[in-house]
């Protein structure tokens, strides 16, 4: 799907601005927590470009399913708005595949697997995924959880903000981080009401 196609989409889907604090969305320190192996896209609006982020199908590997090591741990983030159509990466939330799994036509990406990434055009971070000027060089943080590959986005404070867009039936993957509102003179104060995991 392109750009274009998606840009016009984007006001009928849920949004979370990954800077506005007050969102129930987002636990204390201003993390978006969501469950993992989403059926449709998860798309990114960092600066003004759109990533998309999803998981791998079955029919991408030339090995058998049963041959590849938990495939639902795999998935590829694609800069929609890159003048290279192939400006992707590839995610393992999980299992390394460092021993060499054939992904048909994917192999060309490079695989990162030390379970957390910084999106950003800096050379430490994705310098594969083209991304434009407005996208600052460590500007989204993405982790997965350790323990059951939980996907954690964090806005690591980048110059033009981060926002997450799900299928509005999609809203179900949001990890709510309950928050108690205590009422006071100066009107509503908000309290975590979880502990935050990161191994989840």
């Amino acid at each position: 799907m392109s750009a274009e196609s998606v840009q016009a989409k984007l006001p009928d889907m849920y949004e979370i601005n990954l800077m506005n604090f007050n969102s129930s969305a987002l636990d204390d320190s201003g993390q978006l927590e969501l469950l993992p192996n989403p059926r449709r896209p998860i798309y990114m609006k960092l600066g003004s470009d759109i990533l998309e982020m999803s998981q791998l199908a079955t029919e991408d590997f030339t090995q058998p399913e049963s041959e590849v090591p938990n495939p639902d741990s795999l998935y590829i983030v694609r800069n929609l708005s890159a003048e290279q159509p192939e400006a992707a990466i590839l995610l393992d939330s999980g299992v390394s595949h460092e021993s060499g799994i054939a992904l048909a036509g994917l192999d060309r990406y490079r695989t990162l697997s030390r379970g957390s990434v910084v999106i950003g055009r800096g050379t430490d971070a994705t310098p594969e995924l083209g991304l434009s000027s407005t996208v600052s060089r460590r500007h989204l943080g993405l982790h997965f959880g350790a323990l059951r590959g939980y996907i954690h986005l964090q806005d690591l404070d980048s110059t033009n903000g981060s926002r997450v867009y799900l299928d509005p039936a999609d809203r179900g993957l949001i990890s709510y981080k309950r928050k108690l509102i205590v009422l006071a003179e100066s009107g509503p104060i908000y309290q975590t009401a979880v502990n935050r995991r990161w191994n989840r």
